[in-house]
């Protein structure tokens, strides 16, 4: 059972990559957009035909494909790394050939901060900022809780405005 689903997970990367060879990018890179259903609950086949569409986007010199190219941060407060050599499928099945970055675990404020961050110098067309309820630290008992969320929202906020500063394309 299990080397049976081995081989239906090859099937289709065997068949984009038959179809590379052949020279025909965009029935390669179709072949690999069929499977974007099966592609977001399995992150090894994922990461597979993430690694097979960047051979197919590296094939294609004349840019038959017609991919808009973009450049794509992820800022966060935990690890998104694990997410940078996915998003390659993901977009190229939305036509996209995505450059992602992500930046240094938990330091999704001082990337957005700090004038020299390699934010600013990756230039990107978007960003993914993945923050958890610890990045709004609300007290669980507070005398004025409109006051703290106030303050908060002031906070990102400026974080919002220093951002559009680091990545005025995003």
């Amino acid at each position: 059972m299990q080397a049976n689903n081995l081989k239906n997970a090859e099937s289709p990367i065997k068949k984009a990559k038959e179809l590379l060879a052949r020279g025909d990018v965009c029935a390669a890179l179709q072949e690999l957009k069929l499977q974007k259903p099966r592609a977001v609950s399995d992150y090894n086949f994922a990461l597979k035909l993430s690694k097979t569409a960047a051979k197919i986007i590296g094939a294609d010199s004349q840019n038959s494909l017609g991919l808009k190219k973009a450049k794509i941060a992820l800022l966060s407060s935990s690890s998104t790394n694990f997410l940078e050599p996915l998003l390659g499928y993901f977009f190229a099945a939305c036509d996209i050939n995505a450059e992602a970055r992500s930046g240094g675990f938990g330091n999704w404020k001082q990337d957005i901060l700090n004038p020299n961050s390699w934010l600013a110098d990756f230039s990107p067309d978007a960003v993914i900022i993945a923050a958890n309820y610890r990045d709004a630290p609300l007290k669980a008992f507070s005398e004025d809780p409109e006051a703290e969320a106030a303050k908060i929202a002031d906070d990102f906020e400026s974080l919002w405005r220093s951002l559009k500063m680091r990545a005025p394309k995003a």
